[in-house]
């Protein structure tokens, strides 16, 4: 036992550095699949600015360049990511115009700002006139991504004669983004990419804005009862990360980025690249760190880390479950070899009874024959003494071997009772007639009671006569001083199938209540046993309840504090049982 307590402690430290490894894991696994979420998502919107991003000549007509803006979308597989496309010009005035490109008609209508690009409309006025220099200079825009529309607002970027056009006059590409795309089929292509394998399918996905977390732009199928407001693992989206397709597209790089050495992540994983330090326009020195999304991914458990502590108390139920197996098997073994030890005990004092109880009659035998040999015992009265004590003796023997024999074929499951009915007067009066004798040497009084015209009873008439005999061997031996024994068969009522109950009782010092589940066991004999000794084998009661089971009967022991003992077997008649004589086992 302290070595299985030792083995628990163990195991309760071991499993709780295994849940913290798994934490680690599990976690570094889900932000490595948020990462290339995100990744991939902006590398997409990136193929859009690297489309308006890019420098035509200036001497083209306007709805010939943004006609080429959108061949670009077209070509790069960017075109569903935008639901529509804008020019805005800023006139001397500072009055913004608009116009949407109509892919069908490949031209510009000047349109009035809709209400959703307010906002924009309103910083593109409020940007300053002056350009800087340099590679900030193309986009001057202070916000060129907008998660509220969703937009990316882009600086036109003219090469030639007209490439130094004044700041007052410059265009801007709006390019609004197609959100019901982005929720129906770029977002759901994602999250199986990344999270569609292994145990990152018990996570839950959102992309939220960061002013409305409560209402998702996009939640897996089964999130309607999962919060947002917290998850496991995060990634911004609509970073500006997305700029570097644009610049890789100048530099003639436009492919994906290399995964760097040593690098692991889920299918099609590629590490996010470095954030760019992309600074607002017009002088201003914020730069920006997160993007207007981001997405949130939560455990369908509530939490990774509730997750990994369900998982370990199962592993701690199981595992404290297979100690307590252990421990109870330890505890069966060691009852049962107490109980073997015990069995053991007890067979050798049942050899050491039989051997004693073998012994007194054959010496009384021998003694008995070597007189009669010898001449010693001349007269007839003598010779039929001694030939009656010598017959007597004989049939004590038969009967404890008999009793051997039915005990060895009890056990084995092999003994046979021919069932047929028998009054029960003869059982009665068969068992007390093998007793007499022994009866009489003791100086028992024996009362018979057997009440008139009792019914038949279906039995085998030895077995339950030796049953019976049991009993009343039992009383003579343990009867006390009273020497008074008392056998009763009467009628016992029992609904509609009545029984016949034959009872033994004497006035001995009784039975114990702790003693009376143990007396029907094989070698078992008193604690307390009297104090001048009683020879026995520890057989005879063993042998009774077999035998009354065995025609489907029960025996009982009843006995009061102040002595005597009754002991009753019940079995049916033969009118409940059938009448026919069968073999049963």
């Amino acid at each position: 036992m302290i070595l299985l307590a030792v083995l628990a402690s163990m195991q309760y430290r071991w499993l709780g550095q295994v849940a913290q490894a798994e934490r680690e894991r599990a976690r570094a696994r889900l932000a490595a699949a948020a990462s290339g979420f995100a990744a991939d998502f902006d590398r997409e919107v990136g193929h859009v600015a690297a489309c308006l991003g890019s420098s035509l000549a200036s001497d083209e007509p306007e709805n010939e360049r943004v006609a080429r803006k959108y061949d670009c979308l077209v070509r790069s597989g960017a075109q569903p990511l935008v639901a529509e496309l804008y020019r805005a010009e800023r006139q001397a005035d500072s009055e913004i115009l608009l116009s949407r490109f109509d892919p069908s008609s490949r031209d510009l209508a000047a349109v009035a700002w809709p209400p959703a690009l307010a906002a924009i409309r309103l910083r593109l006025q409020n940007e300053p006139k002056t350009a800087a220099a340099g590679f900030v200079r193309r986009r001057r825009f202070s916000d060129p991504i907008d998660g509220d529309v969703p937009a990316l607002v882009l600086t036109e970027r003219r090469s030639g004669a007209a490439a130094e056009v004044p700041a007052a006059a410059r265009g801007f590409f709006i390019a609004r983004l197609d959100v019901p795309y982005l929720a129906g089929t770029l977002f759901p292509d994602l999250e199986r990419r990344y999270f569609g394998h292994g145990s990152l399918q018990d996570y839950e996905l959102a992309v939220v804005r960061r002013t409305d977390i409560a209402h998702p732009l996009y939640a897996s199928e089964q999130a309607n009862a999962v919060s947002f407001r917290s998850g496991d693992a995060t990634a911004d989206l609509l970073t500006f990360r997305i700029f570097e397709e644009a610049h890789r597209s100048e530099m003639g790089a436009r492919r994906p980025l290399p995964r760097p050495p040593g690098e692991t992540g889920p299918p099609g994983f590629h590490a996010p690249p470095p954030r760019a330090s992309w600074r607002a326009g017009g002088g201003g020195g914020a730069r920006f760190s997160s993007g207007p999304w981001r997405l949130v991914a939560v455990h369908r458990g509530g939490s990774l880390d509730a997750a990994v502590a369900g998982t370990r108390r199962r592993n701690l139920g199981v595992s404290f479950g297979i100690l307590a197996v252990l421990a109870g098997s330890v505890a069966m073994l060691v009852v049962s070899a107490r109980r073997a030890q015990r069995l053991a005990r007890q067979q050798i004092d049942f050899v050491a009874a039989m051997s004693h109880e073998l012994h007194t009659p054959l010496t009384a035998i021998r003694s008995a024959g070597q007189n009669l040999a010898d001449g010693v015992v001349a007269e007839s009265g003598q010779v039929r003494r001694y030939g009656s004590m010598i017959e007597s003796e004989g049939r004590r023997l038969s009967e404890m071997v008999a009793r051997v024999l039915d005990f060895a074929g009890i056990q084995s499951g092999l003994r046979a009772y021919r069932m047929r009915a028998v009054p029960v007067a003869r059982i009665v009066d068969s068992a007390l007639k093998n007793c007499r004798l022994a009866a009489e040497q003791k100086g028992i009084r024996v009362e018979r009671d057997v009440a008139p015209d009792l019914p038949a009873v279906l039995a085998d008439e030895d077995a339950i006569g030796r049953a019976l005999q049991n009993l009343i061997d039992n009383a003579i031996k343990y009867g006390g001083d009273e020497r008074w024994m008392r056998v009763r068969a009467s009628v016992w009522p029992n609904g509609s199938r009545p029984e016949i109950a034959i009872a033994v009782e004497d006035r001995g010092p009784g039975v114990r209540q702790s003693e009376r589940r143990h007396i029907f066991e094989p070698f078992y004999r008193g604690e307390s046993p009297p104090a001048e000794g009683v020879a026995g084998s520890g057989l005879g009661l063993a042998l009774v309840r077999p035998i009354v089971e065995g025609h489907g009967g029960t025996v009982t022991v009843e006995s009061n504090d102040g002595g005597g003992a009754r002991f009753t077997i019940r079995i049916p008649t033969a009118e409940n049982g059938g009448a026919e004589e069968a073999p049963t086992s």
